[in-house]
């Protein structure tokens, strides 16, 4: 059985373990798809442990021989490049070098050792002769075989058995030990690394990342999942592991009964001691690929597929060429052309849409033939929309992005003129604008007698019977307004003359010249199709426009003060205050009541009693927009009671 355990770069499988007789067995999960390439292979021993002595407990160590003979002539049938032995040649005795040495020394090819703890259970005498009995080129090394860097680590070097051979550690050893005293690893038979080897073992990564190395570290003692035989300082070793993302797995023994753990994409292989047992043996050969290393296990060695990102580089990016698009298009509009950028297997990337933070609207799009197409009509106010993409090559590597597609909404841009009599001054034929540039009572504003109450931000029909609650100007202050503003008005469009065909209201300012902003509103008015167009004030009658107007090109345009606006027989539309400029009636103050906008009466002039006299005020009662309550706005409403409006409720 091959057990696929995923790397770097290629997501964390999700593994289930289960012991069962202190064996360990994980979640046997679908491999990726891979670019199968074949590269060599090396053979794994671990923990021989050989000595001419009897058993002790399940440890077998005279029957060493024979299962080193057989993992040889196994090795020596695969032709790898090279066996490494993770240390614990022997269990003691220097005697013992001689009778298993020789054995393993058959290996038609390279082979190499890790030092283990039991290398040191010799007369101190003999400690300092270990590398030279056994070919060693230093305590701990590296080597390179197919562009592959191979990394042997002393985990023995700060030990209370090797004093003899690193005396110039003993200071360095007493402190780590105090350090760690009381910790689940700090055990005799345990050791740990110096600050000096640390040092080495980064520079070589680095040096094997500039080369474009993938590296497997090897030692006797693990570092990880945590245990009792784990190296005094375990996460010194993972620091620096991590630190260098060419690292594909650190491979150990001297825990016999094997384990295994991925942690931040490195992973980590604690092979089987093979002395356990009388008969059964345990030993490997890894198979290295591109993508992966498979570690074909003998006898009670596991097999495990340990994926990895390839010596080529996944993919690194998505681009979409286009992530605006107009709404309301019909479903199947292309969105844009989509772009993997990966230095080795772009033609083999697939992409798709996949599940996680960001892909909200996943389901509002499709991907074929490397483009992005829209699945629905979309509405703008639902935009920003967020998706989430997956590139991956032929080896299994993939990237995800998360893209913010935006929709365009498609305004219609809106041109509406219109006058108000209260305001409007003959000689200069513009409205006076005293309420905002010289009084400053409009909302917002900072009224320019200390002595005023502001006007509350934000615009004015909030409240009965508007009942509008638009945000317009809830932020304005005095520098908001232009000199040539008069004050907020209400607009709004209906398919037909009656009110319950209202598809849109907004407010906005008007200017003395008649213009009205919509400030950054934005009216989604059809093309082709015919509205009605309404304008309200707080003391004027509303008007609405004589006829349906059409959407052209994106574009409404209607002038309310050169012709009359929709009347009826019985009712009035706007006033011609001079000769061809029409005006909406001023005098409509009486505006929470069921005859709002309708008509003015006696209920007008009782407001306006009430407030007569008063100035600096924003209030209805202020007909002609001065911001002082007076005669002249009586003489407004005087000349216009009686006046009904025929824009309908």
């Amino acid at each position: 059985m091959k057990y696929i355990i995923t790397g770097r770069n290629i997501g964390i499988a999700i593994l289930l373990l289960v012991t069962v007789a202190m064996a360990f067995r994980w979640m046997e999960s679908p491999a990726a798809p891979t670019c199968d390439n074949s590269l060599f292979s090396y053979g794994i021993i671990a923990d021989c442990q050989y000595c001419n002595c009897p058993a002790n407990g399940s440890a077998y160590y005279g029957n060493s021989i024979p299962k080193l003979q057989e993992a040889v002539d196994s090795i020596n049938a695969r032709s790898v490049a090279h066996t490494l032995h993770l240390g614990d040649f022997i269990q003691r005795d220097w005697e013992s070098f001689d009778s298993v040495e020789p054995v393993y020394s058959s290996l038609d090819s390279a082979h190499y050792y890790a030092l283990g703890n039991h290398e040191f259970t010799i007369e101190d005498s003999q400690k300092p002769l270990i590398l030279s009995r056994l070919g060693m080129p230093d305590y701990y090394y590296d080597f390179t075989a197919h562009n592959w860097r191979f990394i042997v680590l002393e985990s023995t070097e700060l030990a209370f058995y090797s004093e003899t051979v690193h005396p110039d550690k003993v200071a360095e050893r007493d402190a780590l030990w105090s350090q760690i005293s009381g910790d689940i690893n700090a055990k005799t038979w345990n050791g740990g690394i110096s600050q000096e080897q640390l040092n080495w073992l980064d520079a070589t990564l680095a040096d094997a990342r500039s080369k474009g190395q993938k590296a497997v570290v090897f030692a006797h003692h693990p570092v990880w999942p945590l245990a009792n035989s784990s190296l005094w300082n375990y996460q010194d070793v993972i620091d620096v592991l991590e630190a260098h993302d060419n690292v594909v797995a650190y491979m150990n023994g001297h825990r016999h009964s094997g384990d295994y753990a991925i942690k931040n994409g490195i992973h980590y292989v604690t092979f089987q001691g093979m002395l356990l047992t009388p008969d059964e043996n345990s030993f490997s050969v890894v198979e290295v690929f591109r993508d992966r290393l498979e570690v074909n296990g003998y006898g009670r060695q596991d097999d495990f597929i340990l994926p990895f990102s390839t010596q080529n580089q996944a993919p690194q990016d998505i681009l979409l060429s286009h992530s605006m698009i107009d709404e309301m298009l019909p479903s199947g509009t292309l969105v844009g052309d989509l772009e993997v950028l990966d230095t080795d297997y772009t033609d083999a990337a697939e992409l798709q849409l996949v599940s996680g933070t960001g892909s909200t609207h996943n389901s509002f799009f499709y991907i074929q033939n490397n483009q992005l197409f829209t699945n629905s009509s979309l509405n703008a106010n639902d935009s920003p929309l967020s998706i989430r993409l997956q590139a991956t090559d032929c080896m299994g590597a993939s990237v995800e992005k998360i893209f913010s597609i935006d929709i365009v909404p498609n305004c219609t841009t809106v041109n509406l003129y219109v006058m108000m009599e209260g305001p409007y001054n003959l000689s200069s034929g513009n409205m006076r604008t005293k309420l905002n540039a010289i009084r400053h009572l409009l909302p917002g504003q900072t009224p320019v007698s200390a002595l005023v109450t502001p006007t509350p931000a934000g615009q004015p029909y909030t409240t009965a019977p508007w009942n509008y609650n638009g945000n317009e100007g809830v932020n304005f202050n005095d520098a908001d307004y232009s000199a040539d503003v008069v004050d907020w008005v209400l607009i709004s469009f209906r398919t037909d003359v009656t009110a319950d065909s209202e598809v849109e209201k907004v407010a906005g300012l008007l200017y003395k010249n008649g213009r009205i902003d919509l400030l950054d509103n934005c009216l989604r008015l059809q093309d082709g199709t015919n509205y009605y167009i309404v304008v309200e004030h707080r003391n004027h009658l509303p008007v609405m426009s004589h006829i349906p107007v059409s959407v052209s090109n994106g574009s409404l345009d209607y002038d309310f003060r050169i012709r009359d606006s929709y009347h009826t027989m019985t009712a009035f539309g706007a006033k011609e205050i001079t000769s061809g400029v029409w005006a909406m009636y001023g005098g409509n103050i009486r505006t929470n009541t069921a005859d709002f906008g309708y008509e003015i009466n006696g209920d007008d002039k009782t407001l306006w009693f009430q407030e007569n006299g008063i100035f600096d005020k924003y209030s209805p009662s202020d007909m002609n927009l001065d911001g002082d309550i007076n005669g002249a706005d009586k003489t407004i409403w005087a000349r216009n009671n009686g006046i009904s409006s025929s824009v309908p409720k």
